[in-house]
């Protein structure tokens, strides 16, 4: 299983961010961003000469919609639609040009969806999302979509299964904590699980259920609180990992 840093895109500048990544132990950086546009320019070039003179891989983006976003992409104004879907696909091929695999989005499901206008709401959401999956896959990027605020049962986790099974086979992201209560999980599916405030124990009984993935499966590791001593935290939990990974049978 890769072991993936989650920083915010604006936190650190990016030789920076490659470093942390590289002496934390990780296998990849991923980058967080609620940013309307992608990095280009002078920021692309810095991201791309980071990467390479570090030596380490992008896994991705991590789009935050939120609330707005999702009642841009899922809204009935079709012109809106599509502009934020463009920019999502500007994004999709700069996670591309800097070696990455998937673009993930958060979206609202279930009792996030407003009220009345659920299945209208979501059907255009999946519509938008399709033209997406379809650029993105030209630069070899799939989407990787989670649940707004986190998968929070095996309802949860099915409804967003079945989301991804509409937007042509898009990846998942769940919490390891959705994980310990969750229904059993698709295993066609590509899989990326977040990590959010796990201890040892959570960590020894969940990571048994991921290895029969092996490659099918990354870990995502976003650090608690903020500055260098969250990226130690999160450098000792990736230690932990590469232990557990050590004795298994």
């Amino acid at each position: 299983m890769r072991l993936i840093l989650l920083r915010p895109l604006e936190r650190d500048p990016p030789a920076r961010a490659c470093a942390l990544a590289r002496h934390a132990g990780f296998d990849a950086l991923a980058l967080a961003t609620d940013r309307a546009r992608p990095p280009a320019g002078e920021e692309l070039a810095a991201w791309l000469r980071a990467l390479l003179e570090s030596g380490v891989a992008l896994a991705g983006f991590y789009r935050h919609l939120g609330h707005a976003g999702a009642a841009l992409l899922g809204g009935e104004d079709e012109l809106s639609r599509r502009r934020f879907g463009n920019q999502l696909r500007a994004l999709a091929e700069v996670v591309g040009e800097l070696g990455g695999s998937w673009l993930g989005l958060d979206l609202p499901l279930g009792p996030d969806l407003p009220p009345g206008g659920e299945a209208a709401m979501l059907s255009r959401m999946v519509q938008e999302l399709r033209r997406v999956a379809a650029e993105a896959a030209r630069h070899r990027v799939r989407l990787l979509l989670a649940a707004l605020g986190g998968v929070r049962d095996g309802e949860a986790l099915a409804e967003l299964v079945a989301t991804a099974r509409a937007v042509d086979g898009a990846a998942l992201l769940v919490e390891v904590p959705a994980l310990t209560a969750a229904a059993e999980l698709p295993g066609d599916h590509p899989l990326v699980v977040r990590l959010v405030e796990v201890d040892g124990d959570t960590l020894a009984t969940t990571l048994p259920r991921l290895r029969a993935r092996d490659r099918n499966c990354e870990l995502l590791v976003t650090p608690p609180g903020e500055g260098d001593e969250a990226v130690l935290v999160a450098a000792h939990l990736a230690g932990f990992i590469r232990g557990l990974e050590a004795r298994r049978p």
